[in-house]
């Protein structure tokens, strides 16, 4: 039998050939195995790329021990040298890579698992496979279980899918998460923070609260309206203050989340800073303030709401209307909504149709409604006459006035309001020099159930209601 000599330290040589059949199960040379534990990471990784190369199929067992080399390049060098292998210690080592601290090695484990066919074992392997290959959303379909390998890549400040695993962790939900992502809220990237924000949205947790309350301090302008949202949804009373201090923010989606929030929040403290932003320039500012103030239900903001009703938007006049509503169902009875009446007087000049409309329609409001018992004020005056005298006043002032819009706005509004002194100046508007105006009163008059008095006032009736309303 020929004699079987071991292999020289360095492993380059052997003194005698050996029949393939005689063979032994190659055994790696005591001075190679030095060479592995080496507290040199260059001689390591040296070993490694040789081993992976001169052993071919038996280099699993001798590389996959060093998967968990302290040495970022060692570890990657010996992913490498697994890749394609099948062996069962190449796939276990790899599986285990895809729990590396290094994003590229874990992608690279990936990658070679995916070429050996490989596949998860069980949902924890699932995860950290989808993980691995930046699949964040599907990492986290799996729910709670993949919170780990999320904060993992969260740890990473190099990682350029931190956003995309913020937004995971937060569709997860769960109490581990919290701590990263407060972290992340002071982040120095603002996109970084406002994804932190917005997935703590919602969050009634004390250290939470804290955090986003401290963020409505934030330089950047997206972070403090991400945060003014978030409070509102936590629904925690702390945030009152801090959110009314940035309902005068210089940058208007701050000013809507704010109060949008204080809508949720419904804090009587912050009717004062609603009205004061009904008067804001923006339009979805002063949507979220009527929303807001709708919500709170406070009558102290009655005047406020119905001169709102002549705002330039419709939007805001709808939901002001809201408002009122929700506020008190016969709002136009409130002695509150007086206050308004010198707003809406001038709102009766606007060069905005609508606007006029509006006003129109609403001291029509105020003038068919009616305080019970009659009870005089101050002045010995019922609070219906003073309705009358202004509301009516003005909108049969308005029959005369120069401009046409105007007068038909004044005539719609007038017979909507049933009330049949209003029959004469309707009557005369029969005669106004536009057609489309005499129309509105001709069918104005039939509301209020008018009944012609001869033939001419009937014959002057039938003209104008046979002229198209359209008609310029």
């Amino acid at each position: 039998m020929p004699r079987v000599v071991p292999a020289e330290w360095d492993g380059e040589h052997s003194h005698d050939a050996v029949s393939p059949a005689t063979a032994p199960i190659p055994i790696m040379n005591w001075w190679t195995q030095q060479k592995l534990r080496s507290r040199i990471a260059l001689i390591r990784l040296k070993t490694v790329e040789k081993v992976a190369v001169r052993e071919g199929q038996q280099a699993a067992q001798f590389l996959a021990p060093m998967v968990a080399d302290p040495d970022l390049e060692v570890r990657k060098a010996v992913v490498q040298g697994l890749s394609g292998s099948q062996d069962k210690l190449a796939v276990a080592a790899l599986v285990s890579a895809l729990r590396d601290s290094d994003r590229e090695l874990r992608w690279r484990a990936a990658k070679a698992l995916q070429a050996a066919g490989w596949k998860p074992a069980n949902d924890e392997q699932s995860v950290w496979r989808a993980v691995a290959h930046g699949e964040f959303v599907k990492a986290a379909d799996f729910g709670t279980i993949a919170v780990e390998a999320l904060i993992a890549e969260l740890d990473d400040p190099y990682s350029p899918n931190r956003r995309d695993v913020i937004q995971s962790l937060g569709q997860i939900g769960d109490a581990r998460a919290l701590r990263p992502l407060l972290a992340a809220v002071s982040d120095p990237d603002p996109n970084i923070r406002v994804a932190a924000v917005d997935a703590l949205s919602g969050v009634d947790d004390p250290h939470v609260v804290a955090g986003l309350i401290n963020a409505l301090k934030d330089p950047s302008k997206y972070v403090r309206a991400v945060a003014a949202a978030a409070l509102g949804k936590a629904g925690d009373a702390t945030a009152v203050e801090p959110l009314l201090a940035v309902v005068a923010d210089e940058d208007w989606a701050v000013r809507k989340a704010a109060g949008d929030a204080l809508a949720r929040l419904r804090d009587k403290r912050a009717v004062e800073p609603m009205v004061g932003l009904l008067n804001d320039p923006d339009q979805d500012v002063r949507e979220a303030a009527v929303h807001a103030l709708g919500e709170i239900r406070d009558r102290s903001a009655v005047k406020s709401l119905v001169r709102a009703l002549v705002d330039p938007q419709l939007s805001v006049r709808n939901l002001a209307a809201g408002a009122l509503r929700k506020i008190d169902s016969k709002w136009e009875e409130l002695e509150e909504a007086l206050g308004a009446i010198p707003r809406l007087r001038v709102a009766l000049q606007s060069n905005d149709y609508w606007v006029r409309q509006a006003a129109s329609e609403v001291m029509a409001k105020l003038d068919k409604s009616h305080v019970p018992a009659q009870q005089l004020d101050d002045t010995g005056t019922t609070a219906l006459h003073v309705r009358q005298q202004v509301a009516l006043g003005f909108l049969v002032k308005a029959l005369s006035d120069h401009d046409p819009i105007l007068r038909l706005a004044a005539v719609e509004a007038l017979g909507r309001a049933a009330d049949r002194r209003l029959i004469r100046p309707l009557f005369a508007a029969l005669a106004d020099p536009k057609p489309w105006v005499r129309h509105a009163a001709a069918v104005a008059l039939e509301k209020l159930g008018w009944t012609p008095a001869d033939d001419s006032e009937k014959a002057l009736h039938r003209a104008a209601l046979q002229t198209p309303s359209c008609l310029a």
